[in-house]
C-alpha cells in the first residue's frame, strides 16, 4: 500500500513540476 501510495506522489509531483517547469519558460519567453 505504502509503495504505490508513493508512486502516486511521485507521479503527482513529477507532473507538477512539469507543468510549472513550462509555465516558467513560457513566462521567461515572453518576458
Amino acid at each position: 500500500m505504502a509503495i504505490v501510495n508513493s508512486a502516486t506522489i511521485g507521479k503527482a509531483t513529477k507532473s507538477l513540476g512539469v507543468i510549472t517547469y513550462r509555465e516558467v519558460r513560457s513566462r521567461v519567453i515572453a518576458s
